[in-house]
């Protein structure tokens, strides 16, 4: 809006409306109307080279696809490890499980590279076919969930594909109003006993729902003080550590 102003866009486009509207000829008209036209196609083009390109979603997902992905990154972290490099251990073992391997031990740097060669090709394959892939997904999908809901198949994918396409549709929109995070909690909901009846309470502000999380927070966190190593008999004989 601030380049549609800065241009003129809005007041150039009014001299063409008033010239149509006096019966001015196309002649006349047409030299406004292509100054308008490169003047608008430019400040598109400098709008899109500031916009934030995401590749999130370019390549529809599959558990195909996910797997070369993983073995891909497996890979990449033993290359990390036999180089010396830091690698957080949780990651690796949680990486080690998805492509249900037990150890890495024998596995020398020469052959962690080779590995990588062949999953990383493995990927570009999936890539390339990713979109037959997810509909093919899509229609499993729809067929477990049609079984377990006792309804039909064609009515169960169409209502996936509609899902997927209103979720597309809303990140562009994110991406072109560059609200990319969700935004703040206006609302919370809790439940509290009075007179022994469960009651469900809307707090809507700041300090209502301050107060709704601490009291969730210290209930959930503070249960193992009502437990019997916590009591005083027990605690003066083993101690707060159990040691």
């Amino acid at each position: 809006m601030k380049a549609y102003i800065k241009y003129g866009i809005l007041e150039r486009a009014r001299h063409v409306k008033q010239a149509q509207n006096q019966g001015d000829s196309i002649a006349q008209i047409k030299p406004q109307i292509h100054a308008l036209i490169a003047v608008t196609t430019q400040i598109r083009k400098e709008a899109a080279v500031k916009i934030r390109k995401l590749k999130v979603g370019k390549v529809p997902w599959s558990p195909t696809l996910q797997a070369a992905r993983d073995s891909q990154k497996l890979w990449t972290l033993v290359i990390r490890c036999r180089e010396c490099k830091k690698v957080s251990r949780n990651p690796l073992k949680r990486t080690m499980k998805k492509c249900h391997m037990i150890s890495i031990e024998n596995i020398s740097l020469k052959q962690a590279k080779t590995n990588r060669k062949v999953a990383h090709v493995a990927y570009l394959k999936e890539v390339r076919k990713a979109p037959d892939t997810r509909k093919k997904h899509q229609e499993s999908l729809a067929k477990a969930l049609a079984e377990e809901k006792d309804t039909k198949k064609s009515s169960e994918l169409k209502n996936l594909r509609q899902q997927e396409k209103q979720r597309n549709q809303a990140r562009r929109v994110r991406r072109m109003r560059g609200k990319f995070k969700s935004g703040k909690v206006t609302t919370m909901y809790r439940t509290r006993e009075i007179d022994g009846v469960q009651v469900r309470e809307e707090c809507t502000t700041q300090d209502q729902m301050n107060e709704a999380a601490m009291t969730e927070n210290e209930a959930r966190f503070s249960r193992a003080l009502q437990g019997a190593f916590m009591q005083p008999e027990l605690q003066a004989m083993y101690g707060n550590l159990g040691n």
